[in-house]
């Protein structure tokens, strides 16, 4: 079995904030496929999707590592 993408899901606070990070620093492609709400961003076999949810707290402060993604660049 060839793993040929990955598609992580990610709680944002600001969608246009975080999409345009991804735009501008990895080069990402970015759809507003439920706008207001959605954002996928894609960069070769990888599209993140971007899922507002300004009421969570920011990976940073959760202070558990279970939720870890690595990308190779």
């Amino acid at each position: 079995m060839r793993i040929i993408g990955s598609d992580p899901v990610l709680a944002v606070h600001d969608l246009d904030v975080s999409a345009a990070w991804y735009r501008d620093v990895l080069e990402c492609e970015c759809d507003d496929v439920d706008p207001g709400n959605w954002r996928f961003c894609r960069a070769g076999g990888v599209t993140f999707m971007l899922g507002r949810c300004p009421d969570v707290p920011a990976a940073g402060e959760l202070g558990d590592h279970s939720y870890v993604a690595y990308l190779r660049v």
